[in-house]
C-alpha cells in the first residue's frame, strides 16, 4: 500500500512440533493463507481467512471467495477453514448452520459464507454452540 498502513493480513502461529509437520504454506492473498500438515490420519489443509466487510464492493468479495474456492479445490484430505468472515448468520441449515447463529438477519457476507460451507461439506462451527 502506498499509505504504508497495515489493513489486511493473516497468519498462523505454530508450535515447533506443528512446524515440523507442515509440508507447505502459501500466502494466496493478503486475506487467505493455506498450509498443509502431514498428520497420523493423512494430510490436513488449514486455511486462515480474513473476509472483506459487508461494506466492501462485490468485486473484492468475489475475489476473496474465488481464492478460497481455488485453495479448497487443490486440497487432498481433511480441511479446516478458520478466520474472521465478517458475517452474520441467522437462518439454520441442516449440517451447515446450527441453532445459535449470532445475527438477527443473514448479511450478504453470511449468505456467501453459508454457500461456501455448504459447497465444501463444512459447517459454521460457532453456530452450533451457545454464546454468552
Amino acid at each position: 500500500r502506498q499509505d504504508k498502513r497495515n489493513m489486511e493480513g493473516v497468519g498462523l502461529a505454530l508450535t515447533p512440533h506443528a512446524r515440523t509437520a507442515m509440508r507447505y504454506h502459501q500466502a494466496v492473498s493478503s486475506r487467505v493463507l493455506a498450509a498443509e500438515f502431514l498428520t497420523k490420519v493423512g494430510p490436513l489443509l488449514i486455511v486462515v481467512a480474513y473476509a472483506p466487510t459487508d461494506q466492501d464492493c462485490t468485486e473484492v468479495k468475489d475475489q476473496f471467495y474465488s481464492d478460497l474456492d481455488r485453495v479448497m479445490s487443490n486440497g487432498n484430505g481433511l480441511a479446516m477453514v478458520m478466520g474472521d468472515f465478517n458475517a452474520s448468520v441467522s437462518e439454520r441449515m441442516k449440517r451447515v448452520v446450527g441453532p445459535h447463529g449470532l445475527g438477527r438477519c443473514t448479511s450478504d457476507n453470511g449468505e456467501r459464507l453459508v454457500s461456501f460451507a455448504s459447497a465444501n461439506g463444512m459447517c459454521i462451527s460457532n453456530t452450533f454452540f451457545p454464546h454468552k
